[in-house]
């Protein structure tokens, strides 16, 4: 078949992701563009999950935006899905209509379970690794996939990620024990609800999402590593934790100048590396393997 251009458009619950995929003969395919814009629709949903007036207005904008550019490079299909942070809204349909309206784009909705197995698909093929947790930490929630001789054998989505975690336990700037100490007494309890997730020794961690991307980027400057190669990125249980030690105990502004760290996330990342830190002490977990890809690539 001839070369066919694919537009994906990932609405997630921190960023808003664009992806323009080239795909081969063979169905292997390339990434041509790949670009982001944080919009943080997670912000400020509260108790009664609603999307801020606000936020909704910077997706708009932000999807505008794509939609321009989708003009100018004539895709032959456009594929656009949301996760967590619209999956769970009240104001849903009032979001989707409104995008529909002004961008022309009919967003999916995932589901927990369709979310889970594009992630699988978009990472098992990618990395040699067959056995392990694989896990997609979002701004809203986190999926947990068990691998197991490269078949998903078990998979859960959390309702937690960066940015709702950040917000509910004050993570944003100075962290105080007490908050931090908050945060890992309910991650154990959270991963100690999931029947089959102590049930197995996992050699390895697999992460996808921009949290773990950051963490693989912090690792490498910390070590002078040579290479700016984010997939297939391996790091100890040990680097996660000191990385993680360093975030939680610096104000805001000392994590915004942190090697790294991109600027955006700098406000959720303690949030983030508790998630990952906790998890990993959980399972016994000694090593992480970073991935470059993800859902987008699996969709």
């Amino acid at each position: 078949m001839p070369l066919k251009r694919i537009v994906i458009i990932d609405v997630g619950s921190n960023t808003i992701r664009l992806i323009l995929v080239r795909i081969g003969e063979n169905g292997n395919y390339k990434i041509i563009h790949d670009l982001k814009e944080s919009v943080r629709l997670e912000r400020d949903m509260g108790e009664e999950q609603i999307i801020k007036p606000d936020r909704m207005e910077k997706a708009v904008q932000t999807l505008q935006m794509f939609r321009n550019l989708c003009n100018a490079l004539h895709p032959e299909e456009v594929i656009a899905v949301a996760t967590e942070a619209v999956r769970r809204a009240a104001n849903q349909q009032e979001f989707l209509d409104k995008v529909k309206k002004e961008t022309g784009f009919a967003i999916r909705v995932l589901s927990s379970e369709e979310e889970a197995h594009y992630d699988y698909i978009g990472i098992i093929a990618s990395i040699d690794i067959k056995d392990g947790l694989l896990v997609d930490l979002g701004g809203g929630s986190t999926e947990l996939i068990s691998l197991d001789n490269g078949e998903a054998t078990d998979a859960i989505s959390l309702p937690f990620g960066s940015v709702n975690l950040s917000e509910q336990y004050e993570l944003h700037d100075t962290v105080q024990k007490k908050q931090i100490g908050a945060l890992n007494e309910m991650l154990l309890n959270t991963y100690s609800s999931v029947p089959w997730l102590a049930e197995k020794k996992y050699p390895f961690l697999i992460g996808t999402g921009g949290a773990f991307r950051n963490l693989g980027k912090i690792d490498r400057r910390r070590k002078d590593y040579p290479l700016e190669i984010p997939h297939n990125y391996r790091m100890q249980a040990s680097d996660v934790w000191a990385i993680h030690n360093m975030v939680s105990s610096s104000t805001l502004k000392q994590r915004s100048a942190i090697k790294g760290l991109s600027q955006d996330r700098a406000d959720i990342f303690v949030g983030s590396t508790a998630v990952i830190s906790q998890l990993l002490e959980y399972c016994g977990i000694e090593k992480v393997a970073i991935s470059g890809y993800g859902m987008r690539e699996g969709i």
